[in-house]
């Protein structure tokens, strides 16, 4: 019997496919345009209908990345719910995107439920660019303080030096 589901939905204009820690695929193949499924037991709505979602049955644990290709321009919805006895956590990611835009998420699952859906970061770079968004967005309000987040991104020589720093912020409200 089942006990627990992972549930991806988007709503946007825009296609995703799941890749489980054991990188077997559930959604659309971005390459061929076809519907893939290789995750045992698991459902994938399909991308030409409107309503596009994938149901995983007891998920395994690890870090699940969910990757988006725009079908189109504008906002979307990234949502995963993990559901399991008289448990339930949702988990949302909005953004905006355009026709072949790829974006990438990536969510960690366990027996407790499941963790922030993030956008993945490869590189300084994109965390930069990813830090700008939320200023865009008002997740971040204060310009002076965001400028000083990205410029210790920029210039910080280690993991602790930049710890510190985002720690003494957090401690003063400033983030």
């Amino acid at each position: 019997t089942v006990s627990k589901y992972l549930l991806i939905r988007i709503f946007s204009p825009a296609d995703f496919v799941v890749i489980a820690p054991d990188d077997e695929r559930l959604g659309k193949d971005f390459t061929t345009g076809e519907v893939i499924n290789g995750i045992d037991g698991a459902f994938y709505s399909g991308f030409d209908n409107g309503v596009e979602f994938a149901l995983i049955p007891d998920p395994m644990a690890g870090e699940y990345r969910v990757d988006l290709q725009g079908t189109g321009e504008g906002e979307y919805k990234l949502s995963a719910s993990y559901i399991a006895d008289n448990l339930a956590i949702d988990s949302e990611y909005e953004g905006s995107i355009t026709a072949g835009e790829l974006d990438d998420y990536q969510i960690d699952v366990n027996d407790d439920g499941i963790s922030d859906l993030n956008p993945a970061v490869d590189s300084m770079s994109e965390l930069i660019d990813v830090v700008w968004e939320m200023f865009a967005r008002g997740w971040l309000t204060h310009y002076g303080n965001t400028n000083a987040l990205i410029s210790q991104l920029k210039g910080a020589k280690n993991e602790p030096q930049l710890i510190k720093f985002l720690d003494n912020m957090l401690a003063k409200d400033r983030l």
